[in-house]
Order: C-alpha cells, then structure tokens, then sequence
C-alpha cells in the first residue's frame, strides 16, 4: 500500500500497518492522506503501547473519525513531513526503528496536531511526557 519508498525511515512492522491504515482512510474518503489519517489510524490500532496511550488519555476516536471524514479532499499537514518529523523523533533518542511511538511524537510535535489531540478529549503534553520516559526507558 506504501506508494512512496520509506525503508530509509527504517520503520517498525507496526509503523508501516499505521501508515498502511492511514493511506487507506484517505483513499475511502478521495484525498491524500494525512497526518490526521495517521492519527486516527495509531488510535484504531490495538496492538501498539501509542493506541493505549490514545485510549488511557482518552481521545475521542469517534469525534476524531467524523473530523477526519470532514476532509472532504483536503489533507492538512502531509504524511512525508510526519514521517520525517517520526524519524528525526527516533534518530534524536537513539531508536533504530521509527515506531508507532515515533509517529505519535510527530503528531505532538506540530501545534495544529497537538491541539488537535486536546480537542477530541486527550491531554496531549501528558501524553507525550509518558511517551518520550517510555522510550527513554
């Protein structure tokens, strides 16, 4: 499903059904995915310590699907820049994969982004404090 080459990311499993999920939403709703794709698709996906974190800080999924619906076309803040933004995040912890963690961290490190977790319900500066102890740890 990755139309672009992002092995150089050298991203997770994880990562990479994330990114795979997001693409997905943005082509059911005809526009380019995201990073609010990316968002949405970190907090349907069960399996990664990000979506706990989503779910523990309690984003509102259901508000956050109907936003991201909403697009209608229109994809704010592009999937490449987040992608880097989530590799620059692993380099600078020393990490040797970019993981779902990564991209969680790329989502609160643009403003819009990170509003836009505290207004579907998540506290986002809590949840990237205990994000950045769990990969320091």
């Amino acid at each position: 499903m990755i139309d672009y080459d992002y092995r150089p990311l050298r991203l997770s499993e994880l990562a990479r059904r994330v990114i795979n999920a997001a693409q997905a939403l943005a082509e059911a709703s005809a526009c380019e995915a995201g990073a609010a794709h990316v968002l949405l698709a970190l907090a349907r996906e069960r399996r990664s310590f990000s979506s706990r974190l989503l779910r523990e800080y309690h984003l509102d999924v259901a508000g956050l699907e109907i936003a991201v619906a909403r697009l209608n076309g229109a994809a704010p803040h592009g999937l490449d820049a987040l992608l880097e933004r989530a590799y620059s995040q692993a380099e600078r912890l020393g990490n040797h994969y970019t993981g779902t963690e990564h991209l969680l961290l790329a989502v609160y490190s643009d403003e819009a982004l990170a509003s836009l977790l505290g207004h579907y319900g998540a506290d986002a500066d809590a949840l990237c404090q205990r994000l950045e102890r769990h990969l320091a740890g």
